[in-house]
């Protein structure tokens, strides 16, 4: 037993010690370092604390290591309350906290606030499960919306995806740019370019039509250098007005609905109408550069009168009078050619082909009148496409022959001669009514008559009409009224196989045009059973036609879907069918933009368009041709009731499965993006864009309620 104490009042060691206050109790002092008995009634000795707190301060001099030691409640967060700040710097600069509703950093000192990242710097929502903004080390700053880049910084400016929507400017992906104006007001786009101290403006203006409702017009003015002057108007109908030069009346218009260009007019008639005031003459002026004489032609028209001529010296070439008489040389026609000249070949006709070229001339003297050759060639005179008469380069006629033996050679050896008796006799055969005819006759070698040539009076004062007969039947002596091969009335009509009815009249079984040159790339149009064929020479085989329903075919004789050939239909229906190949090729040069428009009764509701690297299929959304707008209600249930599905297609049994709908089961789902076709065994198809808006609709619901289970999770946590 010892004691503990100094003076009068000692304590057995013995005993324990109570000390008043607390009611702790203490049964002893412990010299120990590292506090390792940790007794709760033993004292430490002033050497064995300074120890142990020693060996900690060594041990934990992190602030991880300090938490770790210090928060009661586990792990390495530090708490604040509400509105309990992070303060940095020596005058609260930097602060840091929750205000109970929101989330501050807050700089409240001098300089700047600075986040800096090793690469990329993102604001990003509380789960990371969406950017807000992202900077990018030597890239780009991005902007996003719903987790979807909208605008980015780039090496040249900004790349924006979507719309841009100012304060009366849009620009869309879809639509373009869009210039509102304020309210019951013209959209206008002023153009203004800086030249020393004024500017030289231009403006387009869209303004409000004639009528109520979306119609519109474009208008262009440019600076005269006191006003804006209107200078072109387009119409809200599609027709332009090109304004003169005060901009108050209309010099050229085009009226698109007539698809006619009008000079001097704003009701053009044809495809190109040019109009005069008063006594003036309608005028079209042709330029050539001013180093050639003339320099130019003027065509003119006024009172029936329509004439071409020098615009150097106002001299005539040619004239069309009222009557339809053609001058060339003369304001007064007198016939349906007439030529006057002072010097010259008159009327001059030149095949360069050969060499020395053929010339052929009409032409006169002071006291003469000339129809030949000017070149050392043969005149020949043609009938049924045989030659019948020729004069040589000596001067020699051959009638009948190819070869002239004298001045005048006639080769026959039929009865009906050529009678020369103070003129030339032409005896009648007998065809005709009383014997009014006059007959030429061709007889062959073996003294037949085959073929003639007649006029037979059909009226009083000796009109009538003149024929070509040809007789192929060697039974036959003279030929018949049923030999007629060509008519010419004397109205003029030429008739082949026919009475003609026209000025030009073709009938027959299988009636035929043969065309060509020089026996080379020859073609036949012929008729036959109501179709108009276009065939080779020789008519083996068929190019084209236009069948008896108004069709046009190339490349196929029946309008049938699985021949290879091009079909255009009189319902206006363009049909392509190709063996492997493309059945159709469109191509835009020179620019980007629109390929193909695809309008419903005159209105575009879609597009193709192209640019160098792509195609863009455009379908219209315009939010002015919409109306009932609501949101889905019940996309998800629609989601849901899809069934998707792998398949092979029948006709490619052998080919890999592929993934999509059946059209039936999505008729009854989305039937806006099914199509049924016209007929009962016509395949049903599929628009896949149409069911997007489904997609996006059900998606969003489904982000909602993610959303909402979020909340309820961390409301769940937080409790």
């Amino acid at each position: 037993m010892g004691y503990i104490g100094a003076g009068p009042t000692r304590f057995n060691t013995a005993d324990s010690l109570n000390i008043n206050g607390d009611g702790a109790t203490v049964t002893g002092i412990k010299d120990e370092d590292n506090m390792a008995s940790d007794s709760a009634v033993k004292l430490a000795t002033q050497q064995s604390i300074k120890a142990y707190v020693d060996s900690q301060i060594g041990a934990n001099n992190e602030l991880s290591e300090v938490l770790a030691n210090g928060n009661t409640t586990g792990g390495n967060n530090i708490a604040f309350a509400d509105n309990d700040k992070a303060i940095f710097g020596a005058g609260s600069d930097l602060q840091i906290y929750h205000n109970g509703n929101d989330s501050v950093v807050r700089d409240a000192g001098t300089g700047d606030l600075l986040l800096a990242g090793s690469t990329n710097v993102k604001i990003t929502t509380s789960g990371f499960g969406e950017t807000m903004a992202e900077f990018a080390t030597n890239g780009a700053a991005t902007l996003y919306y719903d987790n979807a880049a909208k605008l980015a910084t780039t090496s040249s400016g900004i790349d924006v995806t979507g719309t841009v929507t100012a304060d009366g400017l849009t620009v869309d992906s879809s639509t373009g740019i869009t210039v509102n104006g304020p309210s019951s007001s013209d959209g206008k786009l002023n153009l203004v370019a800086y030249a020393g101290t004024q500017n030289a403006e231009a403006r387009i203006l869209a303004a409000r039509g004639a009528t109520s409702g979306t119609d519109s017009r474009l208008k262009f003015y440019t600076n005269n250098g006191t006003s804006l002057v209107e200078r072109i108007d387009i119409n809200d109908n599609g027709d332009i007005a090109f304004m003169s030069d005060n901009g108050t009346t209309q010099g050229l218009y085009w009226d698109a609905s007539a698809q006619a260009l009008g000079l001097g007019t704003t009701s053009p008639s044809n495809a190109l109408t040019i109009e005069s005031s008063g006594s003036n003459f309608a005028t079209m002026r042709l330029e050539a550069p001013s180093n050639t004489t003339p320099a130019a032609f003027q065509i003119r028209a006024h009172d029936g009168l329509f004439d071409i001529r020098d615009a150097n010296n106002s001299a005539i070439r040619m004239t069309i009078d009222s009557s339809g008489n053609v001058g060339i040389g003369t304001a007064s026609p007198t016939a349906d050619l007439h030529i006057s000249y002072g010097s010259g070949s008159g009327l001059l006709v030149e095949d360069t082909t050969n060499s020395p070229s053929v010339k052929s001339v009409v032409t006169s003297g002071n006291t003469e009148s000339y129809f030949g050759a000017t070149s050392n060639h043969p005149l020949v005179f043609l009938q049924n496409n045989t030659e019948r008469m020729r004069i040589d380069s000596s001067g020699n006629v051959a009638i009948g022959d190819s070869v002239a033996e004298a001045k005048l050679h006639v080769k026959s050896s039929g009865t009906a001669g050529l009678n020369i008796s103070q003129g030339v006799k032409i005896e009648g055969l007998g065809v005709g009514a009383n014997g009014d005819a006059a007959c030429l006759s061709f007889a062959a070698g073996d003294a037949q008559v085959k073929g003639a040539v007649t006029f037979t009076r059909n009226s009083s004062y000796g009109r009538g009409y003149m024929s070509f007969l040809v007789n192929g039947d060697a039974s036959y002596t003279n030929p018949s009224t049923s030999d007629e091969r060509m008519r010419i009335t004397s109205g003029g009509n030429v008739g082949i196989g026919t009475s003609p009815l026209a000025k030009f009249h073709v009938d027959n079984t299988n009636s035929a045009f043969y065309m060509g040159y020089g026996g080379n790339e020859d073609i036949y149009l012929q008729t036959t059973n109501g179709n108009v064929l276009f065939t080779d020479k020789g008519a083996t085989t068929e190019r084209m036609r236009v069948d008896s329903s108004g069709n046009l075919l190339v490349g196929k004789t029946s309008d049938t879907y699985n021949t290879a050939g091009s079909v255009i239909r009189a319902s206006g229906m363009i049909r392509a069918t190709v063996s492997g190949d493309a059945a159709a090729q469109f191509n835009r040069l020179t620019s980007d933009g629109t390929l193909l428009n695809f309008s419903r009764s005159g209105s575009t509701v879609g597009s193709v368009s192209v640019t160098t690297t792509g195609t863009t299929y455009n379908t219209t959304s315009d939010i002015r041709l919409k109306t009932d707008i609501a949101p889905i209600a019940d996309a998800t249930d629609k989601l849901m009731s899809m069934n998707a599905v792998s398949h092979k297609w029948k006709a490619e049994p052998d080919a890999d499965a592929v993934v999509g709908f059946i059209a039936q089961e999505m008729a009854e789902i989305v039937p806006e993006a099914v199509s049924k076709g016209e007929g009962e065994d016509d395949m049903w198809s599929m628009d896949y864009g149409r069911i997007t808006p489904v997609l996006v609709a059900a998606l969003q619901d489904a982000h909602k309620k993610i959303e909402q289970l979020e909340q309820r999770i961390a409301e769940m946590e937080a409790n």
